[in-house]
């Protein structure tokens, strides 16, 4: 009798083979990107047809905004009239202007993107400064829930936003006339983000770049004390819109303990505030602190509707909080999808259960529920958008629109170019880990219909692969649109 391993390692092999003869018949006629992006497109025109933004035309977003002042890193430096000390260091939190210049060349050497804070303002100040006097600079907005408000609001120029968050003078005249921001929102000051890039080959000292990225640095006080929270459930209320998303919770990253226990609780008490029925979608950014993912998974998930994470931050809930597969696997740029799935279904059954209550607590707590019934799951090469049966429709759509504007905002086009993406998502993969009756089930993309969709009791779940920009120009904020965008395309099912 053949073992099973042996009968699903035949059942790879075939399906591999099937799918590298059909992705490559007829490439000459219509591309494998192409037949993927016409689909998309069938799917989203489909979804619109049927439910649009009929039910969205007032989106509130907050919490965490600010200005992104983009300049030469190297060119600040010599502004400030700082040399190379020919050390490369990391400091975790810069102290000086020195340990600027060493941590600059530390990102420049090692290619990494890294982001750290000052720890005293007019250090701070004083880097800004010697970068606005540069002639070449550029201001954008920056911060998640901005950046998911400005997708929004150009993905639907019918579509208002409410902007709540803390907003300068710079921050609210580069934004669109759509997106709308509460006097108790505005700010005298902007609070900057600075952005010092650097291009490959760039020389600081005696170190060369690598590849061209950037380092952030900054001292924001009003994002990281979620200042906006205070305001967040009555700027909502007096806006009425259809739908909430909400982000900046990384943001207590690292703080302490008693800190970071006030934000949530601060934020669940907004939220109890809102209609029950307002849909309120949770996006999360990366983080290190188990403290706090633990915090999140067991105080505010239960509090929101809809979630939006990625490899990270789903492999990092799932460790913390004695989920299944606490290391996913990631090979080539993408997690196995069985394993993804797995955690989807892990993180919207027990949080509907309450399961880190003890026995007694889960005893006491008769009147136990959670409002979670939806996950956005998206990461390089594909996105799993799972939701509990019976709570939204579109998801098809909402999964397509991700993805496709995952490829689009990469490569910075106003649509997919075949020559400029690749399909990088595994050739056969199964539904679970597991799970052993998805476990048994091999599938593989078929470019005509990019939206696979499979049950596992009473979780859906809707995948599609990513057309992966072969040479990212606009990575900045990519998760946030991603999500706000199939947020827009989600339909909740009212439960009256």
């Amino acid at each position: 009798m053949f073992s099973n391993t042996f009968v699903i390692g035949v059942v790879l092999i075939a399906v591999s083979l099937y799918y590298s003869v059909h992705f490559n018949h007829d490439r000459s006629a219509i591309s494998v990107e192409s037949q993927i992006a016409i689909a998309w497109g069938n799917v989203i025109a489909a979804g619109f047809s049927l439910h649009g933004l009929r039910n969205k035309s007032r989106i509130a977003v907050g919490v965490n905004v600010n200005t992104d002042l983009i300049v030469s890193g190297t060119a600040v430096l010599k502004k400030l009239g700082i040399d190379s000390s020919g050390q490369a260091i990391d400091n975790a939190v810069i102290e000086s202007l020195e340990e600027l210049e060493q941590t600059f060349a530390f990102s420049l050497k090692n290619g990494a993107a890294i982001e750290r804070i000052f720890s005293r303002s007019e250090d701070f100040e004083k880097v800004v400064q010697a970068a606005d006097s540069l002639d070449e600079k550029q201001y954008f907005v920056g911060g998640n829930a901005a950046l998911a408000g400005l997708k929004m609001a150009d993905t639907w120029k019918g579509l208002e936003v409410l902007l709540i968050g803390p907003c300068g003078p710079r921050v609210r005249a580069l934004l669109p006339p759509n997106i709308i921001v509460p006097k108790p929102s505005y700010k005298e000051t902007d609070e900057v983000h600075l952005i010092m890039e650097f291009k490959r080959n760039e020389r600081w000292g005696d170190y060369e770049a690598k590849v061209a990225t950037r380092f952030i640095s900054s001292y924001d006080v009003s994002n990281t004390e979620m200042s906006a929270l205070s305001e967040f459930s009555r700027s909502v209320t007096d806006f009425s819109p259809d739908a909430v998303f909400f982000s900046g919770l990384h943001l207590l990253d690292g703080q302490p303990g008693v800190k970071k226990e006030e934000k949530m609780a601060a934020l669940n008490q907004e939220l109890s505030r809102l209609p029950s029925d307002l849909p309120v979608h949770l996006e999360l950014a990366s983080m290190a602190d188990p403290e706090l993912i633990k915090g999140i998974y067991t105080q505010v998930l239960s509090s929101v509707h809809s979630l939006g994470l990625n490899e990270q931050e789903l492999s990092f809930m799932s460790s913390v909080n004695s989920g299944p597969h606490p290391e996913v696997y990631i090979r080539d740029g993408y997690p196995e999808v069985g394993a993804v799935a797995d955690i989807l279904y892990w993180i919207l059954t027990s949080t509907q259960q309450g399961s880190w209550l003890t026995k007694a607590e889960q005893s006491s707590a008769a009147g136990w529920s959670s409002t979670l019934t939806r996950v956005h799951f998206h990461s390089l090469a594909f996105h799993i958008v799972a939701t509990m049966n019976g709570t939204w429709i579109n998801n098809a759509a909402a999964v397509s629109a991700g993805a496709r504007i995952a490829g689009r905002q990469a490569c910075d086009d106003g649509r997919i170019v075949d020559e400029k993406v690749e399909l990088r998502v595994p050739q056969a993969f199964a539904l679970s880990i597991n799970h052993a009756p998805l476990r048994h089930r091999i599938v593989s993309v078929d470019p005509q219909n990019p939206v696979i969709s499979w049950t596992r009791d009473n979780i859906q779940f809707h995948f599609t692969p990513v057309l992966v920009c072969k040479n990212p120009v606009k990575t900045v904020g990519l998760g946030d649109a991603i999500s706000s965008t199939g947020f827009l395309f989600s339909q909740m099912v009212s439960s009256s």
